[in-house]
Parts: C-alpha cells; structure tokens; sequence
C-alpha cells in the first residue's frame, strides 16, 4: 500500500470549478464543502437539510438545494439546474440501523408492516442514482460527525484508536477529486500492459483514512492479485475481459495483456 501525505496546500485553486455535494448539510459532506469554497470553487449542495451552520447563507458561491437522493426526479431536476459540473460527490448515507428494522410495527389490521429500509434507500439507491447521473463516492469508517459523536468517540481517542475527523476525510474525498497519477492502478481487456505507464487523473483508487494518516490499497491489490488470486485465475479473468472487450482494438489479442 502506498502512504499518502495530503494537506490542503496540494488542493489546487478551484476557481471557475463546479461541484456538487450530496449530503453536504452536515459532516464529511460539509468538510469537503468548506475545503472546496476555501479553494474557490462554487458548491452546490445537494441535502434534505440545511447546512449546520448558522452563516452559511452568507457564504460566497454556495447553493443549497432541498433534495432526497432516493427519490430520482428531485434529484435529476436538480441537477438540470446546473449548467457544467467538475465534480460530483455522492456522499449522502445513513448510518447505524433504523428502530423500523428492530421493531415490529402493525398496520390497521394487525398485520406486520414492511419496513421502510430508509438507511438501504439513502446509502444504496442514493448513491446509485447519484452515479447514474455522475459518478464519486465515499464510505465512511469511524468518523467524528452526526453517525459518532465526539463524546463517544473521546473514549476512543484516548485509547489510541484512530477516529477521522470530518474535516480530514473531507479532505481526503476533495483530494481523490483533483489528484494526479504517474501510473494507471490495472489495464483491462485488449490494453496492452505499456498502457500502465500513463500519467493521468486519479482514477479507479480507494483512499483509506485513518485518524489523520491516509493510505492508497487498489495499486497493490492489483499488483500482487497473482499472489492472493492464483496465477490460473488471472489468466482466465483476463482471457474473459480480452474476449469481451468491444470498445476497439487497443492492439492485437498477441499483444495484449492476455498473452
């Protein structure tokens, strides 16, 4: 696994830059809202809530609109309304169980009620909607915010267990939005394995934020997958990906990756 140092001095200027934030109220999502205004950017935040923060409506650049990423329509009308879109962060979610799960509730008839899933509906469908109208994610561990408040998370901290603030995950979720690459983290299909070697936008990587230490964990698990996949699994998953791959010759089926 790769060790990142992120700090905010490595978030370029954001100027003339659009992004938008789902579940950008509260938390994470208000984090990397503030991160994203500081470096200029203008912010649409996307929440059933308003943000939790007395001034925000003096706030330069800031648009809040009122909408529930699981019902589609809203979400897509929203998004209608904005013109060109740099970035999108789908970060609305739920955390911890609905008391609807727990509990048995009753209809007029005695019945057993259907729960209404809401955490399933906001952390799955939500996300998914998000990414069908553009793609960014982000899955939260143990994180000072509304789904762990600091008072239960003091005893932790005192142990030495590393809690993420909101504030440093947000930096890390803008971070994942801006940053460079020397290398590609795998090729697919037809790709030849020289396509590793191209420098680009970050893409396809996952960054695991511990307290305020940051690690990349796709670039090795693609690397060592031989070691903890088999030698025999690769070449099938890539005989696979090179015999469905339509988008093209990259190169001939001998010198692809599947030689």
């Amino acid at each position: 696994m790769t060790t990142l140092n992120i700090n905010k001095d490595q978030i370029p200027n954001l100027d003339g830059k659009v992004a938008i934030v789902t579940g950008g109220a509260s938390g994470i999502g208000l984090a990397a809202v503030k991160l994203l205004l500081e470096k200029n950017a203008t912010v649409h935040i996307m929440d059933i809530a308003d943000p939790d923060e007395e001034d925000w409506e003096d706030w330069p650049r800031l648009h809040v609109h009122k909408v529930d990423v699981r019902v589609w329509i809203d979400l897509s009308d929203a998004f209608a309304k904005i013109d060109v879109v740099d970035y999108v962060f789908a970060n609305a979610g739920l955390g911890g169980l609905d008391d609807d799960l727990l509990v048995d509730n009753l209809d007029k008839t005695g019945r057993l009620k259907e729960p209404k899933y809401l955490e399933l509906d906001t952390n799955i469908r939500g996300v998914f909607n998000t990414n069908n109208i553009t793609i960014n994610g982000v899955a939260a561990g143990a994180t000072v915010s509304k789904m762990l408040p600091y008072e239960f998370a003091v005893p932790l901290i005192k142990g030495g267990i590393g809690i993420n603030t909101a504030e440093s995950t947000g930096l890390a979720l803008v971070y994942s939005a801006v940053a460079s690459q020397k290398r590609r983290v795998e090729v697919h299909g037809r790709e030849s394995v020289e396509k590793l070697k191209v420098p680009g936008r970050w893409n396809g990587r996952i960054i695991l934020a511990l307290g305020d230490r940051y690690r990349e964990i796709e670039e090795v698990l693609a690397d060592t997958r031989e070691i903890w996949f088999g030698k025999q699994f690769c070449k099938w998953t890539i005989m696979q990906q090179v015999a469905t791959d339509f988008r093209g010759s990259e190169g001939s089926a001998t010198d692809s990756q599947a030689e």
